[in-house]
């Protein structure tokens, strides 16, 4: 009877489905009106309905899974089955599997130009011009367009390069335009990354407020910092030994309740991956992770920014120690995955104090962006504020601590004392 009433386009609520039984000759059969009121109290929350749906697809197919696994391992210990045979069709039952779990249909070109129209339309009404999320830092937000909804960036470097540094400088630009973030980290503590931030915004040394050795001024500046940092729609996870599907389930939920626009992970190579491969090859187990971030960016319609570790070949380079792709550690799959893959290096870390044009390197940071599937390859100048652990955009100036100011040389003073 429902399914009538849908054909047809009717509603179906009690009063339409009783009278459709009835001109059916079948509202007797099945328990009469009042049966067909009591089906009502069955049924839960109706905006839910896509939620419950998908419960029951997921377990479906892990039943699936769970019935192939036993007619597989029948069919291995089988001597008259052919190994080869077995394969094959446990290929063809695996791509049966998959076919059904693809519920998006192909869509027309037509429908899909409107949406990219009123994308490029909306572009031109705002004054910055960058179609995806700015990350606060122009010339980055220039050469990149902003981070862009279901890409993977990439942002890797050695230790001391910052990286951390630049997630959460990005993370805060963003916060203060009012568009929700969410971090995960695996390497700090959620309590240190909030200190980070308030040293970002209120310019007191990173180092002095993690101590948490603050007096004066500086604590007057802390609590501004505080008032401020905590309007901001920043959500933080610094769960350690997170595995790749939880931070996929939480991103899931912090999107849709929390109304998140972009997520940060710090790093990468410290997710855990959730099937354990019995030869411990861990390189697998990092592209199965990488092809999950990218996921989280597309089911989530996010940028996703993950950090990730260089390899020590970099300091056994000789010369500038400049990264390439292939310092990526422990799998190719990063930068195949990835829309972009970006690289975070600071010449003076090394010891180089000028740069090939004779400019300082004092508190520089290049942003080198080696691969970008809808752009080009560059490298982005960036100022790295080291006492507050921040990168901002680059200009001719550099401040430096403010505690290594010149100081009045006494000496002069003493031993010329007129009186």
């Amino acid at each position: 009877a429902c399914q009538q009433l849908n054909g047809l386009n009717e509603p179906i609520d009690i009063l339409m489905v009783t009278k459709e039984l009835r001109k059916m000759g079948l509202l007797e059969d099945v328990g009469g009106p009042l049966y067909v009121s009591q089906l009502t109290n069955l049924v839960y929350a109706t905006d839910k309905l896509e939620f419950y749906a998908a419960v029951i697809s997921e377990k479906h197919t892990k039943r699936e899974i769970i019935r192939l696994a036993q007619e597989l391992s029948r069919m291995g210990y089988d001597e008259e089955s052919e190994a080869t045979g077995v394969v094959n069709y446990a290929l063809s039952a695996l791509q049966g599997l998959f076919d059904n779990e693809v519920t998006a249909d192909a869509r027309h070109i037509k429908d899909i130009l409107v949406d990219t129209t009123k994308s490029i339309e909306s572009r031109l009404s705002t004054e910055s011009g960058i179609s995806g999320i700015p990350s606060g830092m122009k010339t980055l937000d220039f050469k990149l367009g902003g981070f862009q909804n279901t890409d993977l960036l990439y942002v890797a470097g050695r230790p001391g390069m910052g990286k951390s540094a630049f997630a959460l400088s990005a993370a805060l630009n963003i916060a203060s335009g009012g568009t929700p973030v969410a971090f995960f980290s695996l390497e700090m503590g959620d309590g240190q990354l909030a200190l980070r931030l308030c040293a970002q915004i209120s310019g007191i040394d990173v180092g002095v407020l993690i101590k948490q050795r603050i007096d004066g001024d500086r604590l007057s500046a802390y609590y501004v910092a505080k008032e401020k940092l905590e309007k901001m729609p920043i959500y933080i996870n610094d769960i350690s030994g997170l595995s790749v599907n939880e931070l996929r389930n939480k991103t899931s939920r912090l999107v849709k309740k929390r109304g998140v626009k972009i997520l940060f992970v710090d790093y990468v190579q410290l997710l855990k991956g959730d099937v354990k491969d019995k030869s411990g090859n861990r390189e697998q187990e990092i592209s199965s992770i990488s092809r999950t971030l990218k996921l989280i960016a597309k089911e989530n319609n996010i940028p996703v920014v993950a950090l990730a570790q260089l390899s020590r070949s970099v300091e056994q380079r000789g010369g500038a120690k400049k990264p390439i792709l292939s310092d990526l550690r422990e799998s190719g799959s990063l930068e195949q995955d990835a829309d972009a893959v970006a690289f975070l290096y600071r010449p003076e870390y090394y010891g180089i104090k000028e740069t090939e044009d004779g400019n300082s390197t004092q508190g520089l940071g290049e942003f080198i962006i080696a691969k970008h599937r809808n752009g080009s390859t560059c490298i982005v100048p960036l100022r790295f504020v080291d006492y507050l652990a921040k990168y901002e955009d680059f200009d001719n100036s550099f401040t430096p601590h403010p505690d290594s100011r010149i100081t009045p040389n006494t000496n002069f003073l003493n031993d010329n004392d007129p009186f």
